[in-house]
């Protein structure tokens, strides 16, 4: 299965996906719309450890915004992250930076969130930039990451990234659904903003929380 992710002017950037795990990203030329031709397949594998999930292209900048997904509870896998890969030649992408570890909150009754339980990693950024109602990729990053929340990373200088804004949900209380298969706690799934600067979040066993950044 090929999933479009964003078309650049003549060329479309797409993830390839395996049974619902993207594995590498996919460049083609549109120029020839009747028949697009591949100009590039570079292997993400390097950029983000995991399945590859999402890739948020932001072409005005030569930069591409690339994420991996948690799959194991209990961080029993190698580390999943995000980060940021330079596109100016989208034959060769070259990582530059990596986005923040998110870490707990002072007042947090475990050091790291591979001791929270269930799914810790990246998910979901905010897609559909196609749609005049959903928020353009600017400097923020807007970034599911299972039990850690939502985080907001600013990008304004791409080779070094900043968290400057989280939202951690409560535990749920009741079990709707088979996951987390073990502890049941928050597991953040899918992030949109709309043109308002509102931030919609969805969660397992809970639904959806509905946020605002303030920059405070």
């Amino acid at each position: 299965m090929i999933i479009p992710t964003l078309e650049c002017g003549c060329r479309a950037l797409f993830q390839k996906c395996t049974n619902f795990r993207a594995h590498s990203r996919s460049t083609q030329d549109h120029s020839g719309r009747q028949r697009p031709q591949r100009v590039a397949a570079p292997d993400l594998k390097k950029h983000a450890a995991g399945p590859r999930n999402t890739v948020v292209p932001v072409p005005e900048r030569k930069i591409a915004i690339v994420n991996s997904e948690a799959i194991r509870e209990d961080c029993q896998e190698p580390l999943n992250q995000a980060s940021i890969v330079d596109i100016a030649d989208v034959t060769k992408p070259r990582l530059i930076a990596l986005l923040p570890l998110p870490l707990p909150p002072p007042d947090a009754p475990y050091k790291s969130f591979c001791e929270k339980g269930g799914r810790f990693g990246p998910h979901n950024q905010n897609n559909l930039l196609h749609n005049p109602f959903v928020q353009k990729q600017g400097d923020l990053v807007y970034l599911t990451y299972f039990n850690a929340g939502l985080r907001i990373y600013d990008i304004a200088s791409p080779t070094a990234p900043r968290e400057v804004g989280y939202f951690v949900p409560p535990d749920p209380k009741s079990r709707y659904g088979t996951f987390p298969q073990n502890k049941l706690v928050a597991q953040t799934e899918d992030v949109l903003v709309d043109s308002r600067g509102y931030i919609y979040i969805t969660d397992k066993n809970q639904g959806l929380f509905i946020l605002k950044y303030t920059a405070k």
